[in-house]
């Protein structure tokens, strides 16, 4: 019976670490996500923004692999498993990795909204300057119709 006890202690100890190294990976590409994420909020040009578009969606399949709903979950009971002797040390290790993932994943998800709407209002200020800029070719347009006929007019008047 002790040695079953050892054996499952190890089996958990075994378990832990290998979560605790795929919660580092997923830090590692989560923080690549969150740098290339920051990038479109300095982004000033269709290029960089194509560049950067196709770094996230690379960044962003990697991180569908990983599945980390499926990851916090397994994470989760293997935390509620963990034999009392291990269950604080370990517990605790898990738990600070996976509050700090989920920390990154929202700041990713605040970066992109805020990406968004700074995207959302340079849509706006380029329909505007397009709008004033349709206007001004009609009214230039118009005026012009009207010069040219306008020294037929007086020409006919002298």
């Amino acid at each position: 019976m002790c040695r079953m006890g050892l054996a499952s202690d190890l089996d958990a100890r075994e378990q832990g670490s290998r979560l605790l190294e795929q919660h580092e990976d997923l830090r590692k590409q989560l923080l690549e996500l969150r740098r290339v994420t920051s990038l479109q909020l300095e982004a000033d040009s269709p290029r960089a923004w194509e560049t950067i578009l196709q770094q996230k969606q690379h960044l962003l399949d990697q991180l569908e692999a990983v599945d980390t709903e499926a990851l916090f979950l397994h994470t989760q009971r293997v935390m509620n498993n963990l034999p009392r002797d291990l269950n604080g040390e370990w517990a605790e290790r898990l738990s600070s990795r996976q509050e700090e993932n989920v920390a990154l994943m929202e700041e990713v998800v605040r970066i992109e909204a805020d990406a968004a709407a700074r995207l959302n209002s340079q849509i706006r200020e380029v329909r505007l300057a397009l709008a004033k800029t349709q206007r001004n070719a009609q009214v230039s347009g118009a005026y012009r119709g009207r010069s040219a006929a306008t020294p037929r007019f007086l020409d006919s008047k002298r």
